[in-house]
């Protein structure tokens, strides 16, 4: 089979030879197909736990409210979170290939059949589809059933972990510490500033700020070094203990070949996001396929309780 183009708006789709495919076929598909499973009924449960807190919030505790789903789209600011815009494309890309990806490799390994896969392109995001067999799809085992159903999601958070584990371990190599950066504070001589190096001539970082602080009493004066230059101020008192009255995060200057750190840390949040994504009961996804095996009388009702959840979360999320 040739490679062959449709356009189907807005998608731009490129059929290929199913047959490539079949070089995915594995013998230990059993025991891909079991962790994938325990992934996926793990991550169904814990997006429903999710879900659920954010309804409880909302209805009972509005103020602290904040929304658990947002859509994020590259380049994007929406609900104060943003995903980088080439770091974005390149990681949802990669997470849609390998999700399809996977769950061919299922189909392969049961040696069931694949009527037409491909990529599709949205504008400058590459996607991909697999076509089983509905039929025979239809006719399977519930457990193999599952276990296709279960390869995209699972192996996506699979993905997603690795990723941000890797990016933990590669933090120190691509930022360069520079202060404690201060986000709020009930100090009036320290209005204003914006970064703490050193308290009383020692540097401070998130790890032992409190315990510069503790070796003082309420009421001692201390010399802070800021970006406004070097301040007095005398600390107060909290639970008996000296305060300073500030909050504070780690502030970081970014290092060479930084797109690098960049795009592994946006590949472990999209991968896990899109495998969660998959595993919300929402009607066409993995995880209320999965959910139709065992609730198929009040499969409707399922999903469409969770789907206004949803959108609870995502308006107010946009306004």
């Amino acid at each position: 089979m040739r490679s062959m183009i449709e356009v189907r708006f807005p998608l731009i789709m490129i059929k290929l030879d199913p047959s490539i495919l079949y070089k995915l076929k594995t013998k230990h598909y059993k025991v891909l197909g079991f962790i994938y499973t325990v992934i996926a009924f793990a991550g169904i449960g814990f997006t429903i736990a999710f879900l659920l807190k954010s309804l409880y919030d909302f209805i009972f505790r509005p103020n602290n409210f904040t929304p658990v789903v947002t859509p994020l789209i590259p380049g994007i600011e929406i609900g104060g979170l943003k995903l980088p815009l080439i770091e974005g494309i390149i990681a949802i890309s990669i997470a849609a290939l390998v999700h399809e990806l996977a769950h061919a490799q299922m189909l392969v390994s049961l040696n069931r059949k694949i009527k037409s896969w491909g990529l599709a392109l949205l504008g400058p995001i590459l996607a991909a589809f697999v076509e089983p067999d509905e039929e025979e799809f239809k006719k399977d085992k519930p457990i193999n059933r599952i276990m296709v159903l279960s390869a995209g999601p699972a192996v996506n958070i699979i993905l997603g972990l690795i990723f941000l584990g890797l990016s933990n371990i590669l933090f120190p190599y691509f930022h360069q510490y520079k202060c404690l950066k201060l986000v709020k504070t009930t100090n009036p001589d320290l209005e204003g500033v914006k970064c703490i190096y050193s308290i009383d001539n020692t540097n401070v970082t998130i790890k032992n700020i409190r315990d510069i602080i503790y070796k003082h009493k309420p009421g001692d004066r201390v010399i802070v070094n800021t970006d406004k230059g070097e301040i007095v101020t005398k600390l107060k008192e909290k639970n008996g203990k000296p305060f300073l009255g500030v909050w504070v995060i780690p502030y970081y200057i970014k290092k060479g070949f930084y797109f690098l750190y960049s795009l592994i840390s946006v590949l472990g949040i999209v991968n896990i996001g899109i495998g969660l994504a998959n595993l919300v009961p929402l009607f066409i996804t993995d995880g209320a396929q999965i959910l139709r095996e065992f609730l198929n009388k009040y499969w409707v009702e399922i999903n469409s309780f969770f789907l206004t959840i949803v959108l609870i979360n995502i308006i107010w999320s946009i306004l």
